[in-house]
């Protein structure tokens, strides 16, 4: 007959064995959470840097407009980089390549990367 010290061993080393095994388990639980994690910060990272090159680009495209209002530029001129803004938005809103788009607008690839990144709601652009 077995003594309750016996029980007492058999019931603590099931105990242990429970524990370590339910530890198992959360370890691969969070190492799986921990790799969709770093997995998400990359796509962040790269999609901060893409926009990082946008702005940069757009700022760039700001001066050179800036500068060409200050020209005294025709106002037809302005209207027609308005329309060239308005369709390439619409054509992003469509699903259109990328590459017709530029071909199409003729637009510098930060300028359409600056559109989708903030245009997404808006399917047109006025003057102020």
């Amino acid at each position: 007959m077995m003594s309750i010290f016996s029980i007492a061993l058999v019931l603590l080393i099931c105990i242990l064995f429970g524990v370590i095994g339910w530890l198992t388990l959360s370890q691969r639980r969070l190492a799986s959470r921990l790799e969709l994690i770093e997995n998400e910060m990359g796509d962040l990272q790269m999609l901060v840097s893409a926009l990082s090159v946008s702005a940069s680009g757009a700022g760039q495209d700001l001066i050179l407009l800036r500068q060409r209002l200050q020209d005294d530029q025709p106002a037809e001129t302005i209207e027609q980089d308005v329309a060239r803004y308005t369709e390439a938005s619409r054509l992003l809103q469509s699903g259109t390549q990328d590459a017709v788009i530029l071909k199409e607008c003729g637009l510098a690839r930060a300028e359409l990367d600056l559109l989708r990144a903030v245009g997404q709601g808006s399917s047109t652009f006025t003057e102020k």
